[in-house]
């Protein structure tokens, strides 16, 4: 596996999750790494999609001599519309997660997602929070996924 940069695997993760909402019929009409609030992200954006590196990336020593293991954590945020009147307001949401889970299953050979062999794995790992906002008609969705670097 050769050298690969953070951005090479951000720019890898945004180009898989955005393909993933547009499988989920809810294809992205905002996608970002330069994160924003709700507030500031108008429903018209919406469905939008932000990738924010929030948690601190983790290096776990290994014997001398032998590189150490590297994660980033990155936290993807969705935000929806949501109608008042929808008997359904989860559905969306649902959808997208579905898509991420599917965008983000390891090989059947490998038993890992390698972002197209830029790391040695990634995957959701975490609580996912979920808000479907049936009382204020602002969806979110947020997904933890750890990265492995080589």
């Amino acid at each position: 596996m050769a050298v690969t940069t953070r951005e090479q695997v951000m720019d890898a993760l945004m180009a898989l999750l955005t393909a993933a909402m547009v499988g989920s019929g809810n294809p992205c009409k905002t996608s970002s790494r330069h994160f924003r609030l709700w507030g500031n992200t108008p429903k018209p954006e919406r469905p939008a999609l932000y990738l924010k590196q929030l948690k601190p990336q983790l290096y776990e020593a290994n014997r001398d001599g032998v590189p150490p293991r590297r994660t980033m954590r990155v936290s993807c945020f969705v935000y929806t519309n949501c109608a008042q009147d929808d008997p359904t307001p989860d559905k969306q949401l649902n959808d997208i997660l579905d898509a991420f889970d599917a965008a983000l299953a390891p090989s059947p050979l490998t038993q890992t997602q390698t972002l197209g062999n830029l790391v040695v794995n990634a995957k959701i790992n975490g609580e996912v929070f979920m808000d479907t906002g049936d009382l204020d008609g602002d969806g979110l969705l947020v997904v933890p996924i750890d990265i492995l670097l080589p």
